[in-house]
């Protein structure tokens, strides 16, 4: 057997399929992307559901300037709070990859 068809490449399959330790790094990163996503959705949901109990005293059908603000001001500091959170938490992993 040479080496091309031990990937499969050597039938009429349409040719050679990746080695079985790119297929295990597109996974975790597959993985990686997904749990990014959950997170991004989360932190939205949290911050929106923080800020509208901070900032909305009367639903209407319209903000006021207070409103505005407040929440304007609410999602900046929690996603500037989440930045400096998550820079740490890539930092950490990082160090934590390197030393295994």
């Amino acid at each position: 057997m040479d080496g091309f068809s031990k990937y499969g490449g050597g039938g009429g399959g349409g040719g050679a399929a990746a080695p079985p330790d790119v297929n295990i790094e597109l996974m975790k990163r597959q993985a990686m992307q997904q749990v990014d996503m959950e997170i991004l959705n989360e932190l939205v949901k949290k911050m929106s559901n923080l800020c509208f109990n901070k900032c909305i005293s009367r639903p209407g059908d319209t903000l006021g300037n207070s409103e505005k603000s407040c929440l304007s001001n609410c999602t900046d500091r929690y996603t500037e709070a989440f930045g400096v959170v998550g820079r740490a938490a890539s930092a950490h992993s990082a160090k934590a990859m390197g030393g295994m």
